[in-house]
């Protein structure tokens, strides 16, 4: 039953190839490694891909992105953008917290399995700032902001939402 050197052990569901061992499912991915030294993070069936898109994305825009503007507070960014600047302290408080997340998200998008836990958290951070931006546009708090002030919000309302509500499924 073999095909050229390849073949499918029935066993431990794995493609044999000479003395590697590649495996079939995601799950077994941790088992093996190919040629002794590279390890697999994933394979290419891997199931996690659209969360763990979402999650980069995520890390990006709003940890790295918002976290890195309200951490560094440029006063003139702000007021170009209509945002009202407040308190320093504040924003940068919310800006640190935001950069954590965001290279927590990144590195939990790296690893071969999600665990629950991230995808809570995930869940749970960007529920709530999407949120606070609704609240904060069917309030009236952003009636100042210019038209490229309401396209950030806009995007980062959308990711928001996105990072929210895809790893429901995963759960």
């Amino acid at each position: 039953m073999s095909i050229g050197c390849w073949w499918r052990s029935k066993v431990d569901r794995t493609y044999v190839a000479g003395n590697t061992a590649i495996p079939i499912f995601p799950e077994d991915a941790n088992r093996y490694t190919i040629y002794g030294q590279l390890r697999m993070a994933y394979t290419f069936i891997d199931h996690y891909r659209p969360i763990r898109t979402i999650l980069r994305v995520d890390g990006l825009v709003v940890g790295l992105g918002l976290g890195l503007l309200l951490l560094l507070h440029p006063l003139a960014l702000l007021t170009a953008l209509g945002l009202d600047a407040g308190l320093p302290l504040i924003s940068r408080l919310a800006g640190s917290a935001l950069v954590g997340l965001g290279v927590g998200f990144l590195l939990a998008a790296a690893e071969a399995e999600l665990r629950a836990g991230t995808l809570v958290s995930a869940i749970v951070s960007n529920g709530l700032v999407a949120a606070s931006l609704f609240v904060a546009y069917l309030s009236g708090d952003l009636g100042g902001l210019t038209p490229w002030g309401y396209l950030l919000l806009l995007l980062l309302f959308v990711v928001c939402l996105l990072s929210a509500v895809l790893p429901i499924p995963y759960l």
